[in-house]
């Protein structure tokens, strides 16, 4: 039998600062050797990833989906930034501070989903 406890509210703290980055880290020396996939920025580790390294593993996600999943992290907070500037255009349009809502949001979000997806850097 599993459990799933529900994460405790908490104060809003900012995130890890960006840029985040993909990459694998060689471990030869380790009993058995591996690589692991991490997210990591330019000071500090974020995550890292259970992965096949390409050989079937039932117990690790496949190598595409591994990769995948590594690009949404890393996106974060590209993702949160835009969802926040999206925000801010909205709730200004529904108070009719703005008469239109510009048209660059429709490029922003799906830029931040291209990224999101891998598709862009």
């Amino acid at each position: 039998m599993t459990t799933t406890d529900t994460l405790p509210q908490i104060d809003p703290t900012p995130h890890t600062a960006g840029d985040w980055n993909i990459d694998v880290w060689s471990y030869p020396g380790a009993t058995p050797p591996r690589k692991d996939l991490v997210i990591h920025n330019e000071t500090n580790l974020i995550a890292t990833l259970a992965w096949d390294q390409g050989q079937e593993n039932p117990y690790t996600i496949p190598h595409a989906e591994a990769l995948a999943n590594a690009r949404l992290m890393q996106s974060a907070p590209y993702l949160l930034a835009v969802l926040k500037e999206q925000t801010r255009l909205l709730d200004q349009y529904l108070a009719g501070s703005l008469v239109s809502m510009p048209t660059a949001i429709r490029q922003q979000a799906r830029h931040a989903i291209a990224k999101a997806e891998g598709r862009q850097s």
